[in-house]
């Protein structure tokens, strides 16, 4: 039976990515419309194909970037489902789930577009098994048999690959589903998707080859008790530390809950790969008013870093400040303090007194942007930045300061004290740009028997000659910096760049090209620079020198995966952009190690001499026996 169910399932996912593209629907516009208005508003879960044949196109267009020829959906339909001119290529499909926690996978239903209804359930219904309806394969007692016709509404029994399920009309589609209830849900569902749906998330959909809408509201809430049960047991397995995750679960959890719908969109083209990320959250909700608190802006956010080798850079909008945030903090902390095992040693009144001036050195922070580079120099191989508006930087360079004083005096603990005994803080150590900027470093040596002298070394090859050093100071009276890697004269540019916004990393060229197929509003951009990031984890593995290398060599690309989000209406906004660039070169060198790993082996087999031949033995009869080789033996 189990079986059984899993191979219809299997029937339907094959049918919702494998049909043919026939034109009928005038265009995209009313194929999409179709279709969400004959998907039920209140399906938990539904995948979209607004347009087969836009898809179909698109995944032709993928395989000939790729040189990996993808088969055509028309014939793969037509060969294996035996569908044919029933159905219409040129219209939407839906996989939609419908009551979960009542009716679990047989609640799938898929919607297929048709220009002739009738005839493709007719078709369907000729495979059949003759009376009966879910019950007859498993062996249960006969029930009448489902009604011959096709009217709108009715169910009719049929077979689909073999396995028994039924169909409906709906509209311009046939409902399938292996359930006669999952398919009346659908079917006759009062109000649809379209009808319901808030317009920034149809304006998603219309623009996606694939969308996945998904009631997260709706099954936070009916399996609630399932879902605590379960981080309980996780919690109570990970120790005494699994109290902060567990409650880390929870907070995600309680998020999540307050989203009325979460979707994800992609899209395909020859520039790229795109997905876009959609949260909308139910009206009043915690996570609502965080979302309003959000003001996006037109200008990039890394305009003050400097023009550096980057593998990774962001930058963020300081939103509002919520209840929540005091919260992170202190989860932060307590994480922090977990790592070293200290959390039961430190004193609770000072912690609390540090976690409330944390709070307030962080009121004083406005957006934000953090660079990863590659350095060039000979100090150091990876370099961090971090430049952030600052209501007042000299008063948040006393409450730093002062927040590493309550760091080092939080226990009375020998250990504790041991390790912070590495962290020395300098104020005024330098002066940069007309500012004293202060260091905090970390000298791992200091542990003792903890840290092996190698290790030292190689922070130092990682960071450069002043290993895990920071600095940090005021950037005129609006700006603060941090730097990390590269000694003083690296700082000196972050100090540089931070005073002006002329461009800055933000004005880089391949920042610029992949910028423009994100949204022109954000609140938050993200660039990934993988040939740059794969350059420096291979320079730190030969610094180090690890006898390991990257599985692939990944030339110069300049064609960094791009992100940023956004408040689109009452919705949150994740946009990711992945380059046709970077994706064929990735392809191209991961077959390039492939083919040499198989000259590897191939090398490798004609190295081997022939098996030497033993010789021939003298049978009892004194006949001389064949020669064996040592592979007979």
């Amino acid at each position: 039976m189990i079986r059984l169910r899993h191979r219809t399932l299997l029937a339907f996912a094959a049918l919702s990515v494998a049909l043919p593209a026939l034109p009928s629907f005038a265009d995209r516009a009313a194929s999409q419309k179709a279709l969400m208005e004959a998907i039920p508003a209140d399906a938990w879960a539904v995948l979209m194909i607004p347009s087969m044949k836009d898809l179909d196109t698109k995944f032709a267009m993928l395989g000939k970037q790729l040189q990996m020829p993808i088969p055509p959906l028309v014939a793969t339909a037509q060969g294996s489902l035996g569908l044919g001119e029933d159905l219409d290529g040129s219209g939407g499909l839906a996989l939609i789930s419908m009551d979960f926690k009542t009716m679990g996978p047989n609640g799938v239903v898929v919607l297929i577009p048709t220009t002739n209804a009738d005839g493709l359930i007719k078709k369907l219904a000729a495979g059949a098994a003759p009376g009966g309806e879910e019950g007859d394969d498993e062996g249960g007692a006969k029930k009448p048999a489902a009604k011959d016709d096709a009217a709108s509404g009715d169910v009719t029994k049929c077979s689909l690959m073999g396995q028994p399920c039924f169909a409906a009309k709906k509209g311009s589609f046939v409902a399938i589903g292996r359930t006669k209830e999952a398919c009346l849900a659908v079917a006759k569902a009062k109000s649809s998707m379209a009808s319901a749906i808030e317009k920034q998330r149809s304006a998603a959909f219309a623009k996606a080859d694939i969308a996945i809408a998904f009631a997260a509201s709706t099954w936070i809430k009916e399996y609630d008790e399932q879902i605590k049960g379960f981080t309980q047991m996780m919690s109570a397995m990970a120790g005494p530390e699994g109290g902060a995750s567990a409650g880390q679960v929870e907070e995600m959890i309680k998020t999540l809950g307050q989203l009325g719908a979460a979707d994800l969109c992609v899209s395909i083209d020859e520039s790229g790969v795109g997905l876009v990320g959609l949260g909308t959250p139910k009206a009043g909700s915690e996570v609502a008013k965080m979302i309003a608190g959000r003001k996006p802006v037109s200008q990039t956010l890394m305009q003050r870093l400097p023009k550096e080798e980057f593998a990774f850079t962001m930058g963020a909008v300081a939103g509002e400040k919520v209840e929540a945030t005091d919260k992170q903090i202190e989860q932060a902390v307590n994480q922090l303090l977990g790592v070293m095992q200290a959390k039961e040693k430190v004193d609770a009144d000072k912690l609390k007194a540090l976690i409330k001036d944390a709070n307030g050195l962080v009121n004083l922070f406005g957006d934000a942007a953090f660079s990863m580079s590659v350095l060039q120099g000979n100090d150091g191989i990876m370099g961090l930045a971090l430049v952030m508006q600052c209501k007042d930087p000299s008063d948040a360079m006393s409450r730093m300061g002062k927040l590493v004083t309550q760091i080092k005096g939080l226990s009375d603990d020998e250990e504790f004290k041991k390790i912070m005994s590495a962290l020395d803080h300098k104020v005024g150590a330098d002066e940069i740009g007309g500012s004293k900027i202060d260091q905090l470093s970390f000298d791992v040596s200091k542990l003792g028997e903890n840290v092996q002298p190698e290790d030292a070394e190689s922070i130092k090859k990682v960071l450069g000659s002043e290993g895990l050093t920071m600095r940090f100071g005021p950037v005129g009276k609006d700006y603060l910096a941090l730097g990390i890697g590269g000694g003083k004269s690296r700082f000196t540019k972050i100090v540089d760049a931070a005073k002006t916004d002329s461009g800055g990393l933000g004005g880089e060229a391949s920042i610029q090209r992949v910028q423009k197929h994100l949204p022109a509003k954000k609140t938050s951009e993200f660039y990934l620079a993988v040939d740059a990031l794969a350059d420096g984890i291979q320079r730190i593995m030969t610094a180090l020198d690890e006898s390991e290398q990257m599985p692939f060599k990944l030339g110069k690309v300049n064609a960094p995966v791009a992100g940023a989000t956004s408040v689109d209406a009452s919705s949150s906004r994740m946009d990711i952009f992945v380059p046709m660039e970077l994706i064929t070169s990735i392809k191209d060198a991961a077959m390039a190690a492939q083919a040499g790993d198989d000259d590897d082996e191939g090398d490798g087999a004609s190295d081997k001499k022939p098996a030497a031949k033993k010789p021939a033995d003298k049978g009892h009869d004194g006949a001389k026996k064949p020669a064996k080789s040592d592979d007979d033996e």
